[in-house]
Formats: C-alpha cells, structure tokens, sequence
C-alpha cells in the first residue's frame, strides 16, 4: 500500500486538478451559438486554449498536438508497468496520424486525387522517428509499406492493402490499426498489479465496447450493411460485449430496436434513457452514442470517488481530455460552418 501511496499520490493530485478546470458544457455551447470561428475562439479567453488562432486546420492541428504534449507530460513522470500502459496510451495518436497519412495515399492511388491539405501538422514533429510526412507523400501503398518496413503498423498496411484496392474503401485497413490499439494497450495492462489491471482494464473494455457498439449501430441502421459483414469489424477485447450476442440480436427485427434490447441487457436503464426520444435517424444515432457515454461516465466516477492510489485515474484524465478536445473540435466546426456540420457528424 505504501509503495501505491507514492507512486500515485502525485499524478492523482496533478490529473485531479487538470479536471477540475476542464471547459464545461455549457461553454461549448456558446461557442456552437457564436456564428464564427473568430467569435468562437474569442469565447476561450481565460482558458488553457486562448492562445488558438488561426483557420480551422490550424486550430485542429494544435489541438491536436496539445493532446499528444500533454500525456507525453503525463509519461515522462512514470515508470514501471505504468509507464508502459501510459505509452501504450500514446499508440492511438500515432495511428490517428498514421491514418491520415494514409488517407492521403488512398487518395492519389485509388481516388487519383491529390489531397490539397493532409492534416498531420504539427503533430508530425512529435514523433520524429516515423515518417509521417514521407509516408503521406507516397505515391501508393506499397511505398507506404516500405516506408513502415520493421515497425507492427507496415504488417498491418501489407495485410490489408489487397483488400483496400479490391474493395476501394480504406476502412479495412483503419478498422486494423484500430484493433492493433486496443491489442497493445491489452497487452500493456498484463504488466500492472491485480487491482490496477482489473480497474483500467474494465474501462479499456469498456472503451472497446461502446466503439463496438456505436459502429455496429451506424453499419446497420444507417448503411444497411449486412450483419455478417458488419460483424467482421468488431474490436476483441470488450468487457460485455460479445460477437455471439450481437450475431444473435441482430438475426431478427430492426437493428436499432434490436441494439437496444441488447444494450439494455447488458447496461441496466440504457432503454428507459434511449426510448421515446427521438426517432429521426441522425438524432437517434446521436443520442445513442450519447448515452453509450453516460455509460463510460459511470466508469469514470467510480475511478474518480474511489481508491485514489490506483491507475485509475490515467485512463478515466485521458478520456475526459480527449472528449473535451473533441468535443472544442467539433463546436468551433459549427461555429464556423453552422449546424450542418451536427448532422454530418451525426451520420459518421
């Protein structure tokens, strides 16, 4: 308990903090109501994120990078087992930027477009060892390959770039880097303690659940993708969510209605929080991933009101910093493009 105490007491006391003057709802808001990016920008004053200027790539590119600086902080005061978890936390921001390096090949060799703005900057500069921009400059995706030859993320491009050219889509491929994720931080969690493998690794599978869940939703409400296709994409490692159950839930009725069921077996009060709501189908995906959140607030505040020298607390900041981020990204899009932007979000 005592080595618990000191290894914890300080990155507790320090994420605790960065908590507490994260931006709130209702910020967000305002910034969504103000018309513009420059009069939502405006709205940041006073908070960590005045100094954002520029067009909208700009500030999502600092944003970005931010939240890359800030858990690189977070690392470099640890050590151990968790330290390894906490880079392998770090793993989702080089596959994000990976991503779209690789959607800028896709673009040249399958699209024969041109990418004019491939969106890694500055970010880039903070993983110096990959090369990103060599990779984004890439005619085809055997270059991308090379260029990756001897790290785990060339495996995935050379087993999945048959399947990118045969079918056009990229998402096979991005759906793999997404599995390669979750599958190193899994594997970063068998190195702590009993109990912090147990509390980080329920919210990790928790995580998966809900990505698995608000995926399968879109796949087959909304593109009316086949079950057994759809089913192909999930991410193992949940913690409730099972391909059996959802292959079983999904053989008869309506998707959403038959999600839903599912959802509510496993997440006592899903359905009393999902029903009569709404029933257009943007809103309804919203809301559906809406309350899939309260499910990881939960979580969250179990970490939050329980034992404080535990690891908890890495993955419940890391969560709450990267919806805030998110959730900043996509109010200044409305700010600077209108409501439009809600509804196409909704839909992806």
């Amino acid at each position: 308990m005592a080595g618990d105490v000191s290894r914890f007491a300080f990155l507790n006391a320090k994420l605790r903090t960065r908590i507490g003057v994260m931006l709130p709802d209702n910020l967000f808001l305002s910034i969504r109501r103000s018309g513009s990016l420059a009069a939502g920008l405006s709205l940041l004053a006073g908070t960590p994120y005045s100094r954002l200027t520029g067009d909208l790539e700009t500030v999502e590119g600092e944003l970005l990078a931010e939240e890359i600086r800030d858990l690189s902080g977070i690392i470099k005061g640890l050590t151990g087992p968790v330290e390894q978890y906490a880079s392998s936390l770090m793993e989702r921001y080089i596959i994000e930027l990976l991503k779209r390096a690789l959607r800028a090949v896709f673009s040249r060799q399958v699209l024969h477009v041109d990418p004019p703005v491939i969106p890694i900057e500055p970010a880039a500069d903070l993983f110096p060892r990959l090369p990103l921009r060599k990779i984004a400059e890439a005619g085809n995706l055997d270059e991308a390959e090379e260029l990756l030859a001897g790290r785990i993320y060339g495996g995935v491009v050379k087993e999945e770039k048959d399947t990118v050219l045969n079918t056009g889509s990229l998402f096979p491929l991005e759906n793999s880097l997404d599995i390669l994720f979750y599958r190193l931080v899994l594997k970063a969690l068998e190195l702590l303690s009993d109990r912090d493998r147990e509390i980080a690794g329920r919210m990790t599978g928790l995580e998966i659940d809900i990505h698995n869940l608000s995926r399968i939703y879109r796949f087959t409400e909304s593109l009316s993708l086949p079950t057994e296709k759809a089913l192909t994409f999930l991410i193992p490692g949940g913690y409730k969510v099972q391909t059996a159950g959802l292959k079983k839930t999904l053989s008869s009725g309506r998707p959403r209605d038959r999600l839903t069921e599912y959802a509510a077996s496993l997440f006592p009060g899903f359905d009393t929080l999902l029903s009569g709501k709404t029933s257009e189908t943007f809103g309804r995906l919203a809301l559906f991933d809406s309350i899939l959140e309260t499910l990881l607030d939960r979580e969250i505040r179990k970490v939050l009101l329980g034992n404080p020298f535990t690891v908890g607390i890495l993955p419940a900041y890391t969560i709450l910093k990267r919806r805030e981020i998110r959730n900043l990204v996509s109010a200044l899009n409305s700010a600077a493009y209108g409501s439009s932007h809600d509804e196409k979000a909704a839909s992806l």
